[in-house]
């Protein structure tokens, strides 16, 4: 993986956030409190920087977050047919052909995010097997560059039956291939 200085920094940004967000919950003096706000202003301005995002937007997305900092989780399915190819997706943010997949939700076992979010994204039926890998985004390199950390953890599914968003070209909202 090749890592620029811009990468280092976001990396730096992200953990910066992450011990604001730990400190503004565990935090009990007024002046270290005060700190930690500092920190997570300092966080989004580097994110607006990086990214050229307004740090207004930044702050609202970080601000979503609140007890101890975690990364998040996007599940991926991998789908294969009788004859081995697999489904493939073309992600929205950034045009790139993917596993389907998305967010995992609150509440959601990894299994039940999966087979959702196929669903969501394919109009595909299916059912998780066994989970077959667990991807650190910032490790892999995906574009593009976000301010939080992701695991991407992929479960391997049989081959699903078509639904409604098959027979669309956009596959109910990504593309498919």
């Amino acid at each position: 993986m090749t890592t620029t200085a811009a990468d280092a920094v976001r990396r730096i940004g992200i953990k910066l956030s992450a011990l604001a967000q730990d400190g503004l919950t565990y935090g009990a003096d007024e002046y270290d409190l005060d700190r930690y706000r500092q920190m997570s202003r300092l966080a989004v301005e580097l994110f607006s920087v990086l990214s050229g995002q307004p740090a207004a937007e930044l702050a609202i997305e970080l601000g979503r977050d609140t007890g101890y900092a975690t990364p998040k989780i996007d599940v991926r399915g991998a789908i294969f047919d009788d004859d081995e190819r697999v489904l493939l997706m073309r992600e929205k943010i950034d045009g790139r052909w993917s596993l389907p997949g998305g967010w995992a939700d609150p509440g959601d076992a990894p299994s039940g995010a999966v087979t959702r979010e196929i669903l969501e994204e394919t109009g595909y039926h299916s059912s998780a097997v066994k989970l077959i890998a667990c991807w650190d985004r910032e490790l892999q390199g995906h574009p593009p560059p976000v301010p939080v950390h992701v695991y991407k953890p992929v479960g391997l599914l049989p081959g699903g039956s078509g639904g409604a968003a098959a027979d669309q070209p956009d596959g109910g909202g990504d593309e498919q291939r």
